[in-house]
C-alpha cells in the first residue's frame, strides 16, 4: 500500500434555522384633527376609525373604534392606545409623540414577519413636477404613502450537528454504496 491512510468522515449537517434578526418600523405624522369616520388608518388589516365617541361602538377582530377627542395630541394618544390594545391582532406596538405629532409604529417582533402592510385614507397624485404630492385629511409619511413597516429581518443559521468518522484506516472506509 502506498500513500498515507486515515479514518473516513461524513459531516451531518443541521436544518437551517431563520430567526428574526430586526423589528420593521415606520411612523406616521397626524397632521390635522379628524373630522370623521372617513378617516381610516389600516394595520394589518385591522382598521382603525376615528368617530367622535367609541364608546357607542363595538370593537371586533376587523375594525376598532378610536375617540377623536378635542386636539390632535388627544386624538394621537388614543389612536396609540388603541393599536396597543389590539396588538394581538396587528402584531403591531404603537408610541406618539405629543410635540412631534408622530406615530411611530414598531413590529412586536424581529424578522420579516414584522413588515406588516399599512394603508391610511390619504391619497398620492401627481404633483404636476415629476414628484408626487400626498392629499392627506390626517396621516401623513412624507411625500410617499406608507404602506407597510420595513427593516425587519431574518438571519439564517445552519451548521454541522454531528461528524462520523470509522475506526479503521484505509479506501475501503470510504464505500458510498447503499448495498453491503
Amino acid at each position: 500500500l502506498d500513500g498515507t491512510f486515515g479514518p473516513a468522515t461524513a459531516d451531518i449537517d443541521s436544518a437551517t434555522t431563520t430567526v428574526g434578526s430586526t423589528k420593521g418600523s415606520g411612523s406616521i405624522t397626524i397632521s390635522q384633527l379628524p373630522t370623521g369616520s372617513q378617516s381610516e388608518l389600516t394595520i394589518n388589516g385591522i382598521d382603525f376609525v376615528a368617530v367622535t365617541s367609541a364608546s357607542l361602538f363595538d370593537n371586533s377582530s376587523t375594525e376598532r373604534y378610536v375617540t377623536i377627542g378635542s386636539s390632535i395630541d388627544e386624538f394621537g394618544g388614543n389612536l396609540r392606545d388603541a393599536i396597543n390594545a389590539a396588538e394581538s391582532l396587528t402584531t403591531v406596538t404603537a408610541s406618539y409623540g405629543p410635540d412631534t405629532d408622530l406615530l411611530s409604529l414598531t413590529a412586536s417582533s424581529a424578522g420579516t414577519a414584522g413588515n406588516v402592510s399599512i394603508a391610511t385614507s390619504s391619497v398620492a397624485t401627481d404633483d404636476g413636477e415629476g414628484g408626487t404630492k400626498v392629499h392627506n385629511h390626517v396621516y401623513n409619511s412624507g411625500s410617499t404613502l406608507i404602506t407597510a413597516l420595513t427593516g425587519g429581518t431574518d438571519t439564517s443559521t445552519s451548521g454541522t450537528s454531528f461528524q462520523l468518522k470509522t475506526l479503521a484506516d484505509g479506501s475501503i472506509m470510504n464505500n458510498a454504496s447503499t448495498t453491503v
